[in-house]
């Protein structure tokens, strides 16, 4: 990751200052690498991205959130498992990942947006079993049905989803996966 130099970062929080939130982040990024190309250290589709980052940071950072962390290997073996079954899950899919892996519903679904993108532009084939299919005839209010009871009875719901993940793994993997770091999952 290249580090912004002292210009380049008191550039970054100058603007930050004046426009802030009040401007897109395409329209923010823009500016910015228009003003870095005096001083340009890298190729401008790189900077662009490291812009993005800088910003989301310093936007994390005002609002007090914390910065985005890496999915764990553990969190990204239960997704790839699930990928590799099927690149379209439907909700119900989605729910017991976002349970299995503490996740939330965003990040689950760009990580799968993400994860087709990325095997399509490497020449992949996307494997979809169901998914793709039953969106396309799964009418939109039965989806946001299943969505609803989600939100309203999450604890429950995940609680369910992890006790079928685990009866389907046996006490010998259990304790591997206490090993490797998956320990939240194991409370009872």
């Amino acid at each position: 990751m290249p580090r912004f130099n002292e210009e380049q970062t008191e550039l970054l929080e100058k603007h930050f200052q004046e426009y802030g939130n009040h401007m897109s982040e395409k329209h923010y990024r823009t500016l910015l690498i228009s003003k870095f190309e005096k001083s340009r250290t890298v190729e401008e589709p790189r900077l662009f991205m490291e812009v993005g980052k800088w910003l989301a940071n310093r936007r994390a950072k005002e609002e007090g959130r914390p910065r985005a962390k890496r999915k764990a290997q553990w969190q990204l073996d239960i997704l790839e498992q699930s990928f590799a079954d099927e690149a379209y899950p439907i909700p119900q899919e989605y729910m017991r990942l976002m349970s299995l892996t503490s996740l939330t519903r965003k990040v689950v679904q760009t990580w799968f947006i993400n994860r087709r993108k990325t095997c399509l532009e490497r020449g992949g084939v996307i494997h979809s079993a169901i998914g793709g299919e039953a969106y396309a005839n799964n009418d939109l209010h039965e989806s946001q049905k299943l969505w609803r009871e989600w939100d309203a009875n999450e604890e429950e719901l995940s609680e369910y989803y992890v006790a079928e993940y685990l009866a389907g793994r046996g006490e010998e993997s259990r304790m591997a996966c206490m090993r490797e770091g998956e320990s939240h999952m194991w409370t009872s």
